[in-house]
């Protein structure tokens, strides 16, 4: 996907979904995270661009004018509670991709290498076993 123009997919991508428009109540703890990570680059000095809840909960581009590389992240919450491995591959939501983990890596067929890195941000603990 070498030659690909994340400005021009950007601007004619359909979103995935458009649903988390009406979940204002849980919305409070997506703008805190996204507030945070603008801090963070602003005083980085690095050029950036934040896309919230359109693409992914938060999407990170490394520029304004020209990006090449794009961040996506799930970020939610949950109280009271932790995330277990079946919270995070359950079936959520309405469309496909339907489960936390599906989602972290769904946006790769649209993007492709341009994708920088995926991530789930939460205020919950892990309780999972690895092997």
């Amino acid at each position: 996907m070498q030659g690909l123009d994340l400005r021009s997919i950007l601007t004619t991508a359909t979103p995935r979904e458009r649903d988390g428009s009406e979940a204002v109540g849980r919305f409070g703890y997506q703008v805190n995270v996204g507030i945070q990570r603008l801090l963070d680059l602003y005083e980085s000095g690095e050029d950036f661009w934040l896309i919230f809840d359109y693409f992914d909960d938060l999407a990170v581009l490394d520029s304004e004018v020209n990006p090449t590389k794009i961040r996506l992240y799930q970020v939610k919450s949950k109280e009271p509670g932790v995330w277990t491995v079946s919270d995070l591959c359950k079936k959520v939501g309405k469309k496909p991709p339907r489960s936390y983990v599906s989602r972290l890596y769904h946006h790769v067929t649209t993007f492709g290498n341009l994708v920088a890195e995926t991530g789930f941000i939460t205020n919950a603990a892990f309780k999972i076993q690895l092997r």
